[in-house]
């Protein structure tokens, strides 16, 4: 196969073919109809250059909850997360249903896919719907990202202190979604 180079066309590659080397994931294949889809490599590759784009990931995740540090007993009939992650920030969504808060104590700890930057402000969000809180209602609750670890923080809008496992209920049932910048 040829590809043209014409100083007054550019490079040409024909429908379905794709640019890039043959011994990488990543590429650029122009479609019929010149669509165009671009293939990050399945591993970041990644760059000094400040307005470089070398990271682009979709997939799921399993959230869990832990109380104090702790997740004894915690049992679950919903535990979804989705995220797409381009550059250094990441979009991430999910639901935790609880049909047991366990029996450990402290403060509630989410997991997320990717570490945080060491940023006071990473991301926070208020949870898109909630229920079953003991205390607290979905428009109270706000989750925030902890500096530099894979984790969010649940905390109470009206004061700005952590949910402990006292704030959970054995049907606790939440969704949210938070956009946060990665390490």
């Amino acid at each position: 196969m040829a590809i043209t180079l014409d100083g007054t066309e550019g490079i040409q590659i024909p429908d379905g073919k794709t640019l890039g080397s043959t011994s990488d994931s990543d590429s650029i294949t122009i479609a019929a109809g010149g669509v165009t889809k671009i293939a990050f490599a399945a591993t970041q590759s990644a760059s000094s250059g400040a307005n470089v784009l070398d990271d682009y990931e979709e997939g799921t995740y399993t959230p869990a909850l832990t109380f104090g540090g702790g997740s004894t007993g915690i049992a679950y009939s919903t535990q979804e997360g989705v995220y797409t992650k381009i550059g250094r920030i990441c979009y991430v969504g999910g639901r935790i249903t609880l049909t047991n808060k366990g029996s450990s104590s402290g403060d509630a700890v989410m997991t997320i896919p990717f570490t945080t930057a060491a940023s006071a402000n990473a991301g926070q969000t208020n949870l898109a719907y909630g229920t079953n809180f003991s205390t607290y209602t979905a428009a109270g609750v706000t989750i925030g990202a902890a500096q530099g670890a894979a984790t969010v923080m649940i905390y109470g809008i009206d004061n700005g202190a952590s949910l402990t496992n006292s704030h959970f209920n054995n049907n606790t049932d939440f969704i949210f979604t938070l956009t946060y910048m990665t390490a």
